[in-house]
């Protein structure tokens, strides 16, 4: 009757409840992460938050286990998983864990220390393991590291491999929170045009991105109605754009490519023409920094800031025949999460794919004059 209870009660793992098992309600394992490229530490600290994160390794996990003179313990694996909070999980991936060590033994975290002094404890450990969790983690927000322990062995002999036991929180896993940033983008992005309607100075930035004080221009660009103007008359032009990004220290940003295409308005239509937005300058400071004309940087304070801008493209858009127009435009932005000095990612400023679109209307040169341009 004994074996048959053991056999039910898999989520035991005291010394007190079978043969062999997992020791210790709290300290059946531990894993190794490395977060933020800072020095790798174990924890056991479950349901714990890491707070932002750009990088997220999975080094590999300890696990703790106990025998019985007439019992024994084969194999230990951690199983792991990842996915968005609030979303549907998905499979485990799972590696072994070699053997480590008999007692005595201690294993240090960040919920204090593992000691055994008891005769059949024995440590499985694998550190050597490289497991990108951020690679994982596709998209920015809230994601979760799932994970719990296995094991193979016996409750009932000596050399048997044919039970299992888990360290699992009673089969509700362990769990560790981290919140997903970019490694590098931009915090603020506009497009630039020369109209006769500009205020102060004929070039204006209109915002594509960028809230309070980092946005670049006074007037957003999304559903703007530029007006009417005179066909060939050359007062809408549009001459580039500007963007404030920011980059980890091993990460890269490269030239942000502006990509625009103009077509009669409900009639999308014709390929999209880049414009390159080249380097302009670094944030001067850190942390609450700014540029050289007083505007500031980002106010997370990565110091690693740079502001790019291009604003002499000339395109007139006053040379297409009389009707109404729409521009379409986004915003591209080659870089490296991994690598300063490649460009083998790209991430977009495109209003979650439907991309920003203005207004504008092209009258006939010998239109009467309704409204000043």
């Amino acid at each position: 009757m004994k074996k048959t209870c053991l056999l039910l009660c898999l989520f035991c793992f005291l010394h007190g409840y079978g043969q062999a098992g997992f020791f210790g309600s709290n300290a059946g394992g531990v894993i190794l992460l490395s977060h933020n490229a800072g020095s790798d530490f174990a924890t056991r600290n479950w349901n714990a938050n890491l707070g932002s994160t750009h990088s997220l390794w999975l080094k590999g996990a300890s696990a703790h286990t106990f025998k019985n003179s007439n019992s024994n313990i084969c194999t230990a694996s951690l199983h792991y998983r990842v996915y968005k909070q609030d979303a549907a999980p998905g499979s485990f991936f799972s590696f072994n864990l070699n053997f480590n060590s008999n007692h005595p033994f201690t294993t240090s975290s960040d919920m204090g220390q593992i000691s055994s002094n008891n005769l059949g404890d024995q440590r499985w450990r694998d550190y050597n393991q490289n497991i990108n969790i951020a690679a994982l983690a596709t998209s920015n927000g809230t994601w979760v590291l799932e994970v719990f322990f296995s094991a193979t062995g016996s409750n009932s002999s000596s050399s048997g491999c044919t039970d299992s036991f888990f360290y699992s929180n009673s089969g509700n896993n362990y769990r560790i929170l981290f919140n997903m940033v970019d490694h590098y983008n931009a915090y603020a992005s506009a497009v630039n045009f020369q109209t006769c309607q500009s205020n102060v100075s004929p070039f204006e930035f209109y915002n594509t991105s960028g809230f309070g004080l980092n946005q670049i221009g006074a007037t957003n660009f999304e559903n703007l109605n530029f007006g009417a103007f005179f066909q060939n008359s050359g007062d809408l032009i549009l001459q580039g754009g500007e963007l404030k990004t920011f980059k980890e220290n091993y990460a890269n940003v490269c030239t942000p490519i502006l990509y625009y295409r103009v077509y009669p308005t409900a009639s999308p239509s014709g390929a999209f023409v880049p414009i390159n937005i080249n380097f302009f300058e670094n944030c001067i400071g850190c942390a609450n920094g700014a540029f050289s004309f007083g505007d500031p940087c980002n106010t997370t304070g990565t110091c690693n800031d740079q502001k790019w801008q291009s604003i002499n493209a000339n395109i007139n858009l006053t040379n297409h025949p009389p009707g109404n127009y729409t521009i379409e435009v986004y915003f591209e932005i080659p870089g490296s999460n991994t690598n300063i000095t490649s460009c083998d990612f790209s991430r977009f400023i495109n209003n979650n794919g439907n991309n920003f679109k203005a207004n504008f209307t092209i009258l006939s040169a010998t239109s009467p004059i309704t409204t000043a341009p």
